[in-house]
């Protein structure tokens, strides 16, 4: 691997072999951890390689991926709550506060169209918005 020319002291061989196994080292402790990608229980994974959703959405478990090329997104397919509160009047100038629970999941099914429509974080959001605009629609009923 290393070779000694005439002429070259053994300190500088010393040294180019620190070099290369200190790049090695650094190397090996950058790539490896990007090599994986862990799935937790009630969460899938889904495979996006140069920002692209591909087809696969991974299970449970640790998983291989190419480094700095693909990356994982990982969703929570467990049973949710969303708890909103919204406050209106009537006619006749009375408070009404609603308060909504709503239990949600993410199908597993759809897991990579929910995630090209809403990404990953915007998704709770929406749902409050959803229920806020239609507890406005029943505080405003008047049969």
């Amino acid at each position: 691997m290393f070779s000694i020319k005439l002429g070259e002291s053994i300190l500088s061989l010393n040294k180019k072999r620190y070099w290369f196994g200190s790049m090695i080292f650094v190397a090996l402790t950058v790539i490896i951890p990007k090599s994986f990608a862990v799935v937790n229980t009630g969460e899938r994974g889904i495979l996006v390689t140069f920002n692209k959703v591909q087809d696969v959405v991974l299970n449970e478990g640790t998983h291989a991926i190419i480094p700095f090329v693909s990356s994982v997104r990982v969703m929570n397919i467990r049973i949710q709550r969303t708890d909103v509160e919204s406050h209106a009047r009537t006619k006749d100038l009375q408070r009404i506060t609603t308060k909504v629970a709503l239990n949600w999941q993410i199908s597993p099914d759809k897991i990579q169209q929910i995630y090209q429509q809403f990404g990953n974080n915007r998704l709770v959001g929406k749902q409050k918005q959803g229920i806020e605009a239609t507890s406005h629609l029943f505080l405003h009923f008047n049969p």
